[in-house]
């Protein structure tokens, strides 16, 4: 049986999964999520490969590196990078396919995506990032997921809506939001923020970014992989 193994980051994403095709209790697809780490994202990608995935999709939230990705946009990247430079490409049919079954109502863009073991928050981050790696967004993922494919020979691509833009940084207590396991964590983004009250706009604002990526998740999930 040809299932689908999707890793996320946060629940939230995979709630996307679930909300609209009761996705995680079917036959045919398995979830895990990752809590933002390329490591735990290995972990899960193998653990779903060992539960009967053959293929596999790091679904999620994404930031932009390239001016021209918008909140909400989707990237489905020809491939990834590590942090250590290693490349794994995403699996050329299948993401044209999807590329053109999304493209219909959504804006996609192609170019890479650079995974990194820590959020990249500054904006003069995200330019250094852009112009030394040439990539178009980044996450916390789905290099992991690739290696692990790779490794597994399986195909594997990227399904990614940008969130924050490359103009924007992301506010320093906002990185204190997501648990291991995917979760948020309310409180102790409450508790940063009353440290830095000076930072209640932008956290406002990434919350409407990140609810415009996470509703392009529901669209393409509608749509079908």
């Amino acid at each position: 049986m040809n299932r689908i193994g999707f890793v996320t980051g946060m629940q939230s994403e995979a709630a996307c999964l679930t909300e609209i095709s009761n996705t995680s209790s079917d036959n045919r697809h398995l979830i895990s999520c990752a809590g933002g780490s390329p490591g735990r994202a290995y972990a899960a990608a193998e653990k779903l490969i060992e539960n009967g995935a053959s293929r596999l999709i790091s679904f999620g939230i994404c930031g932009a590196l390239d001016p021209a990705i918008r909140p909400g946009h989707i990237a489905l990247p020809s491939h990834v990078i590590n942090p250590q430079k290693e490349s794994f490409s995403a699996d050329p049919g299948w993401r044209d396919a999807l590329s053109k079954r999304f493209s219909s109502s959504i804006p996609v863009h192609a170019g890479s995506l650079m995974t990194t073991e820590i959020a990249v928050s500054a904006v003069a981050e995200k330019h250094s990032l852009h112009q030394r790696t040439g990539a178009s967004t980044v996450d916390m993922e789905s290099a992991g997921v690739g290696a692990k494919a790779a490794e597994a020979n399986i195909p594997f691509i990227v399904i990614r809506a940008a969130a924050d833009p490359a103009e924007r940084a992301l506010p320093q207590s906002a990185l204190f939001g997501l648990a291991p396991n995917g979760n948020t964590r309310p409180a102790a983004v409450i508790g940063q923020l009353a440290r830095r009250p000076w930072e209640l706009v932008e956290l406002l604002r990434l919350g409407k970014d990140s609810a415009q990526a996470l509703e392009a998740l529901r669209r393409v999930a509608l749509l079908g992989f």
